[in-house]
């Protein structure tokens, strides 16, 4: 995920708000929507993302399904993460899950 954060000044140099990004943009999207869900699930938890989300993603739609969900409409999610990526690497990494590898 450090590494995704090389496309974080190309994301800031953009006028464009995340969802408005194509893959013929300069940034690299795939990057930022890892960093927003990133940001998401450790706001709202991984199941209420990967699960509840989606289960009601046909029924619902995308806005409705997303305010249920994560408490505020996509668009006010991708404010704050806006202000979120205004930190230092160190502090955005302290969201990312550490993992414990072992070596022998």
């Amino acid at each position: 995920m450090e590494r995704k954060l090389e496309s974080l000044d190309a994301y800031k140099g953009q006028n464009k708000r995340l969802e408005e990004l194509t893959y013929n943009d300069s940034v690299n999207t795939y990057d930022i929507g890892s960093w927003f869900i990133a940001y998401l699930v450790h706001h709202e938890g991984e199941k209420t993302f990967r699960v509840d989300f989606y289960n009601d993603l046909d029924t619902l739609g995308f806005e409705e399904a997303f305010e249920k969900h994560f408490g505020k409409s996509h668009q006010a999610y991708v404010d704050e993460f806006d202000l979120f990526l205004g930190q230092t690497t160190a502090t955005l990494l302290e969201i990312i899950p550490s993992t414990n590898l072992q070596t022998d």
